[in-house]
């Protein structure tokens, strides 16, 4: 079973660990009806590392990455994230996920943790060999903050005069937080306002120390759960699977179909 780099922090906070798509995760450290309320009124905290991150670099990036993905890549301007589908011929998803432009040739995919390795591989397959990927997964780190509260307490942490708040709805940049260089994207899966905090797996803990020292509270995959239900968002492997198409999801909005996409022509006919 894997562990994030946070392991420690939860167990000192004496977090209910359980198993996740096979990772060791908190469930609540408490009251998962608390941690809930406590992100709908002011700031929680998340361990989400155990969330793929795949990075796709390469001169021809943006256009295989748009061959393979629902929602258009190459029209991405740098700092800007979109929400999609990764469909097999079928229209079947393989996974949802966020993509972000982190540069000209550059593109980070956040992926579940339940299908990081067969979305590795789906890509390292259909994608042109001038084009690579590299699983960043285990060497970072990743939190969310998310409230009411969030955006305020994340610019506190941040050092000089640029701050995470400056940051539009699902765009994303590179910021200084307490001494760590770390990529913040103002998205997340609560329904709330805030922002997922990607940093290297060994700052792992210094920042979640300096948001823990702001007050914010740690919350766990029950909250999670609770908070994405209510603001109608799927997971995988229950509203979603490789037999479930974007159009029986109800999902269309995030599917471009006036661009080419494996799966596009069994969607049309659907």
């Amino acid at each position: 079973m894997l562990s994030t780099p946070l392991l420690p922090a939860h167990q000192k906070e004496r977090a209910k660990l359980v198993e996740f798509a096979g990772w060791l995760l908190p469930l609540h450290y408490g009251s998962i009806l608390d941690e809930a309320r406590t992100v709908r009124t002011r700031c929680g905290l998340f361990d989400v590392s155990h969330m793929g991150r795949l990075v796709v670099k390469g001169p021809t990036a943006a256009t295989a990455l748009d061959q393979l993905l629902t929602q258009p890549v190459a029209s991405l301007a740098v700092g800007q994230v979109r929400y999609g589908f990764l469909c097999n011929e079928r229209a079947g998803i393989i996974d949802d996920l966020t993509v972000a432009r982190l540069a000209e040739h550059e593109f980070l995919l956040v992926v579940n943790a339940g299908r990081r390795q067969e979305d590795l591989q789906w890509l390292q397959h259909h994608l042109p060999s001038a084009v690579s990927v590299e699983d960043q997964t285990v060497t970072t780190a990743m939190l969310a903050v998310q409230g009411p509260d969030a955006i305020a307490v994340v610019d506190k942490l941040a050092d000089g005069e640029e701050k995470p708040g400056s940051l539009k709805r699902f765009r994303a940049g590179f910021f200084s937080l307490c001494g760590v260089r770390c990529l913040v994207s103002r998205t997340g899966y609560t329904g709330e306002d805030g922002v997922e905090i990607v940093c290297p797996a060994e700052a792992a803990d210094t920042v979640w120390s300096a948001l823990r020292a702001e007050g914010v509270s740690p919350c766990g995959l029950g909250a999670r759960d609770i908070l994405r239900v209510e603001a109608g968002f799927c997971l995988y492997g229950h509203e979603l699977d490789d037999t479930t198409t974007p159009a029986e999801a109800n999902l269309l909005r995030f599917v471009a179909l006036e661009k080419p996409f494996l799966g596009r022509e069994a969607l049309l006919a659907q």
